[in-house]
């Protein structure tokens, strides 16, 4: 349990209140790195012995989405090291959605566990934890629309490879939901991505199930609701959705 000891003891070295910002930025990327690693595991373990995890993992993944969202935002920290904490953050999202589909492709054909709730309860924390009108809450939804075009133009395979990936899209439905709601106004080169993101999935002519279609049209319109999105981007997104 190389992993889990190394997560304990970056937790420690964070909360440490004599820890230096140059250990600090350390831990930061030692504790997403043992974290990925360990339940990457925990999944391996499950999908090679198909036995129920007791434990509800949720709190705890919460808690490290927490304490990572506020230290990449801490005094202690010069504007280069808060640069490197929120990178290190964002890669760690990005790794959690796979984890999140991998997830989604176990509990499809034989739901004996069930890891997905936790794991995007663990990413929806960045926009809870996150200051208003904080750039994290803006780069957390264009990873989520990044991550919804990937899977949308995914090849399923199968019908439980069609199931995996309406609960993929489900929950990433759900997550841009709540960063809709927290994000704001949105400006600039992010404005933009967005517009161009949501245009691309709305036009993309993948094989898809009635369910599928309808999540994506719903993204549409959850992004018609963004302040800053240009009257040419909501017309994109309402010609789609209705």
């Amino acid at each position: 349990m190389l992993g889990l000891s190394t997560l304990f003891l970056c937790i420690q070295v964070i909360l440490h209140p004599d820890t230096s910002p140059e250990l600090l930025v350390n831990a930061a990327n030692g504790l997403a790195t043992a974290f990925f690693a360990h339940v990457r595991g925990l999944i391996k373990t499950v999908k090679g012995s198909r036995r129920l995890i007791q434990s509800d993992p949720t709190q705890a993944i919460q808690s490290i989405f927490a304490l990572l969202t506020s230290l990449s935002t801490s005094s202690k920290l010069s504007s280069d090291q808060r640069y490197l904490t929120r990178d290190i953050l964002m890669i760690l999202v990005e790794k959690t959605l796979r984890l999140l589909h991998e997830s989604c492709n176990l509990a499809a054909p034989n739901p004996v566990t069930d890891f997905r709730e936790c794991l995007a309860r663990g990413i929806a924390t960045v926009c809870h934890v996150a200051e208003p009108g904080s750039f994290l809450r803006q780069a957390l939804l264009l990873k989520l629309l990044e991550e919804f075009k990937r899977v949308r133009c995914a090849v399923a395979e199968g019908d439980a490879g069609l199931l995996a990936q309406d609960d993929m899209l489900w929950y990433l439905h759900n997550l841009i939901g709540e960063a809709v709601e927290m994000v704001g106004d949105v400006e600039g080169l992010v404005r933009k991505r967005v517009e161009v993101l949501v245009w691309e999935i709305l036009s993309d002519e993948v094989i898809s199930t009635v369910k599928g279609n309808w999540i994506t049209w719903s993204v549409g319109g959850l992004i018609c609701g963004i302040e800053g999105i240009s009257q040419q981007g909501k017309r994109h997104c309402s010609s789609e959705v209705y």
